[in-house]
């Protein structure tokens, strides 16, 4: 691989790889040597064995510095359904188009997409619609991450863990928040855009405070991009 270097290796997991680089060569070179961008579960995952490893959170680049991730964001205008977490961001197939669009600062429209239609073709659980809940001004707390629907299907079966992990480093953990960036405050702005458009979901890593980002039009700029390759069944079955 170019550009991508391992970071770590994490057991019953795989080895993370990184690189500072735009989305989507980034997703050329990972296809190319068949591994996957990073999902959110996998990424807390292997925090939390690393913050272990390391006495806690601060001391961990893995926690400590954000990546692209696999899931994405959509904004439906003219929709009670204006927000919507997926599993598989859109631009995983279309990063070229929407590094276009973003190098010419405009957001980016999957052609010929019925919001609906797609929807429906999913599994229930592959997309999650944020509430009001989920995007309050103040942030989540980080010692109540399990009790908000955001990130109990950004973080699966990892949220109590991931919860823990992140009070136990914290000094003031009572204070440390984790904010969901979805142009949360500015639903006139999704309702002018003409029809659905849709993003690719950053985390921006743990340390005073902890972020997603969804709304950010910077595709058309190199960013940290983690990706995965699995452990096979052949790896664990030789350990």
């Amino acid at each position: 691989m170019n550009n991508f270097k391992t970071e770590i290796t994490i057991p019953s997991l795989g080895d993370i790889v990184h690189a500072n680089i735009r989305l989507d060569k980034a997703l050329n070179e990972l296809s190319a040597n068949s591994i996957e961008l990073i999902s959110m579960r996998d990424l807390a995952y292997a925090r939390i064995f690393d913050a272990k490893e390391h006495y806690g959170k601060d001391n961990s680049l893995l926690c400590n510095d954000g990546s692209y991730l696999k899931e994405g964001s959509l904004f439906i205008p003219g929709s009670d359904k204006k927000r919507i977490l997926l599993s598989n961001s859109l631009l995983l197939s279309n990063a070229t188009l929407a590094v276009k669009a973003h190098s010419n600062d405009t957001e980016y429209f999957p052609e010929d997409f019925n919001y609906e239609e797609y929807l429906d073709k999913l599994n229930p659980s592959d997309y999650y619609i944020l509430d009001n809940n989920d995007l309050r001004p103040q942030g989540i707390p980080a010692n109540r991450l399990s009790e908000f629907g955001s990130m109990r299907w950004l973080l699966k079966d990892q949220v109590k863990d991931y919860e823990y992990m992140i009070v136990a480093g914290s000094f003031d953990s009572e204070k440390f928040t984790i904010h969901l960036h979805m142009n949360n405050s500015d639903d006139q702005y999704i309702e002018s855009q003409s029809k659905p458009f849709t993003n690719q979901l950053a985390d921006d890593g743990i340390y005073a405070y902890g972020a997603f980002y969804g709304d950010a039009r910077r595709i058309d700029k190199p960013f940290r991009v983690r990706g995965l390759k699995r452990e096979s069944v052949n790896d664990k079955l030789t350990k």
